[in-house]
């Protein structure tokens, strides 16, 4: 009996996808939160605390899933404390970001993204990303975030 390419490869992908479903790759259902508003904030400016609000909307549940913070040094270096308040979270969660010494040399950005988006502490709640100032001399900084609300 001869077996053609054909046979061969529509058996080998038959293969692939039974162990792609048995691992649940394939014909799984995927739990996405009934996503109403997608909500985004942002502040900047230079040598001040730049605090964004995702703000909070009736009977609405704000998830923050998204924070980028940019800028450029200060006279003198430092790190600082990141925080995220209005959350559901047990401890306040904090990123630390190095500001290099030199106003005019730029920070490394920091980038956040939360693979599971952080929910506010209850139904109209807002979210602030809290980004305290860079420090003297300071020329720019700024903060984006961005997250959904749910019902």
């Amino acid at each position: 009996m001869k077996i053609s390419r054909f046979s061969i490869v529509v058996a080998s992908l038959a293969i692939l996808f039974g162990a792609l479903v048995a691992f649940g790759q394939i014909g799984s259902t995927v739990s996405s939160p009934n996503i109403k508003y997608y909500v985004s904030a942002a502040s900047s400016g230079a040598a001040q605390a730049n605090n964004c609000v995702l703000n909070a909307t009736g009977g609405l549940t704000t998830y923050i899933s998204d924070v980028r913070i940019t800028g450029d040094g200060a006279t003198t270096g430092s790190v600082i404390a990141i925080t995220l308040t209005g959350t559901a979270s047990t401890n306040t969660p904090t990123f630390y970001l190095t500001v290099p010494t030199g106003a005019t040399t730029a920070i490394t950005a920091l980038d956040i993204h939360l693979t599971t988006p952080i929910a506010a502490s209850g139904p109209n709640q807002a979210i602030t990303v809290n980004v305290p100032s860079f420090g003297t001399g300071n020329l720019s900084a700024a903060v984006v975030a961005s997250g959904y609300q749910t019902q």
